[in-house]
């Protein structure tokens, strides 16, 4: 063969590895992307499932049009780190752990809302919840008269503990999140918890 000039089988050769090279980097590029995914997940507090869903504000200073509900929260409790469209109260003894997500001591609410979308529904979330082994004790309960979800979220690595509530009024959507050491912690909050959660009102 003349030199310089390269054959139909080393053509194919140099095709098939460069798709071999083009499936791997894809490949690398999905798993790089499902570790990014990972973190930003914990970064944004659990929001995983409505990570594309436009945020409404929530206020706990009760102004003459809230967007979507308004809440009280107990004396000497205090306002976390401003996140936009989020609000975020800690316990007087709030301490974060190492790991985004973590609570060394204390604890904190999170209280975010926005549109829900086409299909999301009481039982379609509850379907959902039921199919993931980190969330437990999936209960119904009411929050200002609407009926909402009340479940148990466990992770490890790092360990975040979470007790939620999700609510859908109109087209509109609840999420609270109240984060702790463990289940123990928790419940020596129960009163606080409650008297937030009794607090909110829907516009």
């Amino acid at each position: 063969m003349p030199k310089g000039k390269v054959s139909k089988k080393q053509k194919a050769l140099r095709t098939k590895n460069r798709l071999i090279l083009t499936i791997s980097l894809s490949a690398l590029a999905l798993i790089l992307v499902g570790v990014f995914t990972y973190q930003w997940i914990l970064n944004k507090k659990d929001m995983d499932i409505y990570a594309n869903t436009p945020w409404k504000k929530t206020s706990s200073e009760t102004p003459l049009d809230p967007d979507i509900f308004t809440y009280t929260k107990p004396s000497g409790w205090t306002n976390g780190p401003s996140v936009p469209n989020l609000a975020e109260i800690q316990s007087p003894d709030y301490q974060a752990g190492p790991s985004t997500g973590e609570v060394t001591r204390g604890l904190e609410i999170l209280i975010g809302g926005g549109a829900k979308g086409k299909n999301q529904t009481l039982e379609a979330e509850r379907l959902l919840l039921s199919k993931d082994s980190h969330y437990s004790d999936i209960q119904n309960t009411m929050i200002d008269g609407l009926p909402a979800l009340k479940y148990h979220n466990d992770w490890e690595n790092p360990t975040v503990h979470s007790l939620e509530y999700y609510v859908i009024k109109g087209d509109d959507f609840i999420l609270i999140i109240v984060r702790s050491k463990n289940l123990n912690i928790e419940r020596s909050y129960q009163t606080e918890i409650d008297s937030i959660i009794n607090s909110i009102q829907f516009k």
